[in-house]
């Protein structure tokens, strides 16, 4: 597994050109999907609890945008976002605010979403909690998948950003992706995600998590690969987490991968 701390250095050094050519209204357009919003602050990680010890929750990029993040917004004081200090610290509070403590705009499955992602990680002894995205702008729709799986033809330094990001997921410890299609091994969903995970399908435990005789709609993939432990979610139109009553079955699960790291 590649050395953690220098691919988490320069995929911060990436985020932090980013959110510097956003503000000065220089971040290049050019080729990008039409649904992307350039007027919306980029969001390419969030730090829930910022720490070297952190489980990572990946997500496919931030969703609509609101209007305390808009450019006009910036420093005003209805807006976490400031233009004087780094993206590492406005992730810390922007992520204050969605966690329900700035009383941020944001969709309740949303709030239940990071509610959901901070306690599961702290149930399984992780001091801090990243979710960083696949592609860092915000849109009201998924994007293309060339966008949050491939290498589209961009302008630096977005075209960085998907290289820099898949690198730090392969060398994370513990990654946990949530995907909105069915867990199916053999979908076309689950195999981007797999890949943009670093997680081997061939070798991952998929577990059914849905109730009823037909076709499972929820499930996970397991998959312990040395010390590195990686996990998809899978929920067939949404990209949330189970629900809570299966929460303590999906927690001893990763526990016991957790524990049988090499």
């Amino acid at each position: 597994m590649t050395a953690y701390v220098p691919v988490r250095q320069a995929y911060e050094e990436t985020c932090e050109s980013i959110l510097a050519e956003w503000l000065g209204d220089h971040l290049p357009v050019s080729n990008l999907w039409h649904g992307f919003s350039a007027n919306h602050c980029p969001e390419p990680y969030l730090d829930f609890a910022a720490a070297d010890h952190s489980a990572m929750w990946v997500t496919h990029n931030p969703g609509r945008g609101e209007d305390f993040q808009l450019r006009g917004s910036v420093d005003e004081q209805w807006s976490p976002i400031r233009s004087d200090i780094s993206y590492s610290e406005n992730a810390k509070r922007l992520a204050s605010g969605y966690a329900g403590y700035g009383a941020l705009k944001i969709s309740a499955a949303a709030r239940a979403r990071v509610a959901g992602m901070k306690h599961l990680a702290a149930q399984l002894g992780f001091a801090g909690l990243r979710q960083i995205e696949l592609f860092p702008l915000h849109s009201e729709n998924r994007p293309p998948d060339d966008f949050l799986f491939g290498n589209p033809d961009l302008a630096e330094p977005l075209r960085s950003y998907g290289t820099k990001a898949r690198e730090l997921i392969a060398a994370s410890p513990m990654v946990i992706g949530l995907c909105g299609s069915a867990p199916d091994a053999s979908g076309k969903a689950v195999g981007s995600w797999s890949k943009a995970l670093a997680l081997n399908l061939e070798r991952a435990e998929c577990v059914t998590l849905s109730r009823g005789t037909g076709p499972p709609t929820v499930g996970m993939f397991v998959n312990r690969s040395g010390p590195r432990v990686s996990v998809l979610f899978c929920r067939q139109g949404s990209n949330g987490l189970p629900a809570k009553d299966l929460m303590p079955m999906v927690t001893e699960r990763i526990r016991a991968a957790l524990s049988d790291r090499v």
